[in-house]
Formats: structure tokens, C-alpha cells, sequence
């Protein structure tokens, strides 16, 4: 009768065990997962910082272009009417 309740009460034990380990490893990787992603919103918070550099300075080198375009045209002008 002792070898009938031991039986169960190991298998039982060895159920908890094995989920406690199993609950421990998810959390692990749910924290690795956590932490890659954080690592991941950083920097695609850096990318959007970058790019909207690069459209800034790309837009600063259109606009100086066009006023480049405009003092020759107008200049142009100038001296025809002079």
C-alpha cells in the first residue's frame, strides 16, 4: 500500500517540477524576447531620426537649387533689359 501512494505523489511531484522548469524557461525567453525588441524600437526610432535628417538636408539641397535656377534666370533678365 505504501509503494500505491508513493507512486502517485512521485508522479505528481515530478508534473509540478516539470512545469515549474517549463514555466521558467517561457519567462526566460519572454524576457529575451522583450529585450530584443526593445533593442528593436530603438533603433528603428534611430532610423526614423536618420531619415528624416536626410529628407531634411535633401530638401535644404532642392530648395537652394531652385534659388540657384531662379538668381541665374533672373540675372539673366537683368542684363537683357540693361
Amino acid at each position: 500500500m505504501d509503494n500505491t501512494i508513493a507512486d502517485p505523489l512521485g508522479i505528481e511531484h515530478n508534473f509540478k517540477t516539470t512545469v515549474v522548469y517549463m514555466l521558467s524557461s517561457i519567462m526566460k525567453e519572454l524576457q529575451k524576447t522583450q529585450e530584443e525588441s526593445r533593442k528593436l524600437s530603438q533603433q528603428v526610432e534611430l532610423l526614423r531620426r536618420e531619415k528624416n535628417q536626410i529628407a531634411a538636408q535633401l530638401a535644404e539641397e532642392q530648395s537652394k537649387s531652385i534659388i540657384d535656377i531662379l538668381k541665374q534666370r533672373l540675372g539673366a533678365r537683368h542684363l537683357a533689359e540693361e
